[in-house]
């Protein structure tokens, strides 16, 4: 009867160690839900960009910023701004892209348009599909045509 009550002893105590091992084990491969949701927003924030749209319509020299994934245009950009309620804005679509007719209501005219500026430096054309960068400045001058 002793030998049987000691069998049963070194088989709880066996039970017993596996499943402390075990419980120790998952204990160390466990990321709390505050980390993993820390870690995610972290690579997220480093997916974005933030980019700058500045509009000068010859009175008023207005900015505006929203963050995007790497992989955004200037399109997808305008389109932001308008979803955020932050802009308004009308574009023609050609063969060879699409052209900004208007922002925030002034409209081009036969003697007046939107000119893009990149960072400072005048676009000779709209290019729409222009993939962003970080911390790039995007700015429509209301100017005379050339």
């Amino acid at each position: 009867m002793y030998m049987l009550s000691t069998k049963k002893g070194l088989i709880l105590n066996l039970v017993l160690s596996i499943v402390a091992i075990t419980l120790v084990l998952v204990g160390l491969n466990y990321e709390s839900p505050n980390k993993v949701k820390e870690q995610s927003e972290e690579e997220e924030r480093e997916e974005q960009i933030r980019v700058y749209l500045e509009v000068n319509d010859g009175t008023n020299l207005l900015r505006y910023d929203t963050k995007l994934g790497e992989e955004s245009s200037l399109l997808d950009f305008l389109n932001a701004l308008r979803e955020e309620k932050k802009i308004t804005y009308e574009k023609t679509s050609y063969s060879e892209g699409e052209v900004v007719e208007s922002i925030n209501g002034l409209a081009k005219t036969s003697t007046f348009g939107w000119v893009l500026y990149i960072n400072g430096i005048k676009q000779e054309q709209e290019i729409q599909n222009l993939p962003l960068k970080k911390n790039a400045v995007f700015r429509y001058v209301y100017e005379p045509n050339n």
